[in-house]
């Protein structure tokens, strides 16, 4: 089995969900925020904008409304060209991304369907998604092979007993 992230790994979603994010912002609480570099996630702009639960739904609400807005600045990266032209092994996509803007970028790059299974953010919720994984097909991370950027779920999957020769950063 091959495993996909998504955001990062088959596609940089970074600039439309900052841009998605700086509106969303602006609409809700009429401020402008800019984090240089960075991605804009929920974790990091409530501490930033110091506001609320309540204010803070309202924001990610609308940023999920927003998004499509912006799909036009996502940018394929080479893990997409792999999973366009692997063949033989199950494909399965394991996101923290959730379901509705995951299967808009899948099917904005027309890749919905080349995926055996998909789990997103709102199967696992509050667990490891790579726990869940490993859960959910009783198998042994030995004979799964992961594709993820993120160093700090790459060190989840190792806590997990994926063995590191099977993890592929890109």
């Amino acid at each position: 089995m091959v495993v996909f992230d998504l955001d990062g790994t088959l596609i940089d979603t970074d600039r439309s969900n900052n841009m998605a994010y700086k509106q969303a912002v602006f609409d809700v609480i009429h401020k402008q925020i800019s984090l240089d570099g960075m991605r804009i996630t929920r974790e990091t702009i409530q501490p930033l904008l110091n506001i609320d639960e309540q204010t803070m739904f309202k924001i990610v609400t609308r940023k999920e409304l927003l998004f499509s807005n912006y799909l036009h600045l996502t940018l394929p990266l080479p893990g997409l060209f792999l999973l366009r032209y692997l063949n033989g092994p199950r494909k399965v996509l394991l996101t923290n991304a959730r379901r509705n803007r995951a299967e808009m970028v899948l099917r904005y790059y027309h890749v919905l369907a080349l995926f055996d299974k998909r789990y997103y953010k709102e199967d696992y919720s509050g667990n490891s998604k790579f726990e869940y994984l490993l859960n959910s097909y009783n198998d042994n991370p030995n004979k799964i092979i992961l594709f993820e950027n993120d160093s700090n779920m790459i060190q989840d999957a190792i806590r997990k007993g994926f063995p590191k020769k099977n993890i592929f950063k890109t």
